[in-house]
């Protein structure tokens, strides 16, 4: 019985997942088990809005999700945050009393706050860096990239952190510390690209990221802590040797060819896929060895419907557009974002979409697999007069998706056992 929902399935007897190994430790991930975590990917805000997490966590165990993808998304940092965390600790701790195999992932983003001025600076921190601890709290200034890059990226006292000035080296490593103390085992950092900037060869990234799996290998729940960020090509310096465990990247997309302007609520506004657009990852998730140890050609990543608001006075809204390779944003989903794209599409149209996209993503070329969206901010039709509103949430338990995405699942793993089988017939 699952402890949590006793009307769901035993998670170790869920029908997507049963006899999948879901096994790693202080010694790595193996890339079968990636893999696996992979395929059972699913996007779901889960500490972002307290009043529906207990509807985000049905949802997860029903679809039978492994990988609980951004369940925490803090873009701005203030020092009333730490507050949840207790919550996300007892949580967390719940769900892996039902299912210890599920992984949490929070967020170190792109970005820079004043408000990071409220947080103060561990003892333990100072000291990782070989600082003699001081009593003060995190510098905004200081993240910031000296020469100015970047200032009023996000809007007015928001920068894009540098991850060469010693205040970002501190702020990432004390993040990524607490996440792990709080019992998550995945972090994405963002569009590092950004961050990275005067950082040649990820040098400085890669020992941050080294420091944090030594405290992950004495404080995370199963001694590793899994890495990804907006990246597709993160060898360190000359050598072959990776940073992140698995690559993540936006869907990109275009519409057909021959598509005209019209609302959604009129007919489905209609993306195809496709390899070489802008910055898509497809085919070219660069490959090398990875933190665990093994070699790959190509490594395993995920694709996800991205947020990024801004729809407001865009020319393109509900218009198709085939933009510059420059210039993705301004209209290639229709004038939305991804997810805001996905979530004002019409229900039939949604479900049949992540079919194509489940097998489109899975096939290009073996490395990639179609992150299930779940909870995320998105757009939608939503004001007093049905005009779009920004403060809308995609909710997949509440538009009917669930069931198309756990089906999807379920004929996935009935593929894996025959695929098993044939190997142990061999």
């Amino acid at each position: 019985m699952n402890p949590m929902f006793p009307d769901l399935p035993d998670c170790d007897k869920h029908p997507a997942t049963v006899g999948m190994d879901f096994h790693f430790d202080q010694n790595g991930i193996s890339e079968e088990v990636l893999r696996n975590y992979l395929s059972r990917a699913q996007n779901c805000n889960v500490f972002n809005d307290p009043e529906i997490t207990e509807e985000d966590l049905r949802m997860l165990f029903t679809t039978g999700a492994k990988m609980w993808s951004r369940a925490y998304t803090p873009w701005k940092m203030t020092g009333a945050e730490y507050k949840s965390f207790d919550w996300m600790r007892k949580t967390m701790a719940a769900v892996h009393e039902a299912d210890p195999d599920i992984v949490f992932e929070n967020c170190i983003f792109e970005t820079a706050y004043r408000s990071v001025e409220e947080i103060a600076i561990p003892p333990e921190t100072f000291r990782a860096f070989g600082l003699e601890p001081e009593e003060r709290n995190f510098s905004y200034e200081a993240m910031c990239f000296p020469d100015g890059r970047f200032l009023g990226w996000w809007g007015p006292d928001t920068s894009v952190p540098d991850i060469t000035q010693l205040e970002t080296q501190l702020w990432f490593y004390h993040r990524a510390c607490l996440f792990i103390d709080l019992g998550f085992e995945c972090i994405h950092f963002g569009q590092m690209m950004l961050v990275c900037k005067d950082d040649v060869g990820f040098v400085i990234f890669d020992r941050i990221i080294r420091m944090i799996r030594d405290y992950a290998r004495d404080h995370a729940r199963r001694g590793w802590i899994l890495v990804n960020a907006h990246i597709y090509d993160d060898r360190v310096g000359n050598t072959d040797r990776l940073i992140c465990d698995f690559h993540i990247s936006p869907t990109r997309g275009l519409p057909p060819i021959g598509s005209v302007a019209h609302k959604p609520t009129e007919y489905a506004q209609e993306i195809e896929l496709l390899a070489g657009h802008f910055d898509a990852i497809y085919l070219d998730s660069v490959g090398g060895v990875t933190p665990s140890g093994w070699r790959t050609s190509s490594l395993p990543y995920l694709i996800e419907l991205d947020n990024a608001g801004g729809f407001e006075e865009n020319e393109w809204l509900d218009a198709p557009c085939w933009p510059k390779q420059t210039e993705w944003y301004k209209g290639g989903w229709w004038g939305y974002d991804e997810i805001g794209w996905f979530a004002i599409q019409p229900g039939d149209y949604r479900r049949k979409w992540l079919r194509y996209a489940w097998h489109w993503i899975k096939n290009i070329d073996g490395f990639g697999y179609c992150q299930m969206p779940g909870h995320r901010p998105a757009v939608g039709y939503a004001g007093p007069n049905g005009e779009l509103c920004n403060e809308v949430q995609y909710l997949a338990h509440r538009v009917g998706d669930v069931e198309t995405m756990a089906q999807i699942w379920l004929e996935d793993h009935a593929e894996w056992e025959r695929s098993r089988k044939q190997g142990a017939e061999k």
